[in-house]
């Protein structure tokens, strides 16, 4: 549930201080939380620029509820997604964000299996020879493709034309109207 609410003040961009927040913790302890969340605009990760959230969570224990007991630091972006979440007495435990993930400037994240790949290329000898031997072949293959699928490119020129004469406002909608007779 906590996840759903940091999304939720992600997306909504919220700015500020959340005192006193009741939440019980993944034991069943009832506890207090502070969130400071903060905007950024330039948070850099994988070499890539996004606007992001950071939220400091601190949860406290006991009968006081003065002193935190533990402290988080999630990062997200402006859309939901955790980059970076870091949590003990130290913030020395951290999760972050795969090095084949890949962020949209628009701060949309997905899974880029060329870029794992890629990564590990380098790190098993036989795996490169492999790919490099592979590569021109699926190259031409994939170069080919349309050419030699008449019917693949007739169906594609088919859908152009609809596009073409439709003009819907809505291509995504048009596009699965249009690929659901099939």
């Amino acid at each position: 549930m906590n996840y759903a609410f940091l999304r939720n003040l992600a997306i909504i961009g919220f700015e500020g201080t959340i005192k006193n927040k009741t939440a019980i913790t993944i034991n069943g302890t009832l506890c207090k939380t502070i969130y400071v969340c903060s905007l950024k605009d330039n948070y850099k990760i994988n070499n890539m620029s996004v606007s992001v959230i950071i939220i400091k969570r601190a949860i406290q224990l006991g009968k006081s509820f003065k002193i935190p007991i533990r402290e988080t630091i999630t990062v997200l972006t402006r859309l939901g997604y955790i980059l970076n979440h870091s949590w003990g007495k130290t913030i020395n435990q951290k999760l972050i964000i795969n090095k084949s993930m890949r962020i949209t400037k628009g701060g949309f994240v997905y899974n880029d299996n060329m870029t794992h790949l890629k990564n590990n290329l380098d790190q098993d000898i036989r795996f490169k020879l492999m790919y490099l031997n592979e590569y021109p072949e699926m190259k031409i293959k994939y170069n080919t493709y349309i050419k030699n699928n008449r019917d693949v490119y007739d169906m594609i020129i088919d859908y152009i034309k609809a596009v073409l004469i439709a003009k819907p406002d809505n291509v995504l909608q048009f596009s699965i109207d249009y690929f659901e007779e099939f």
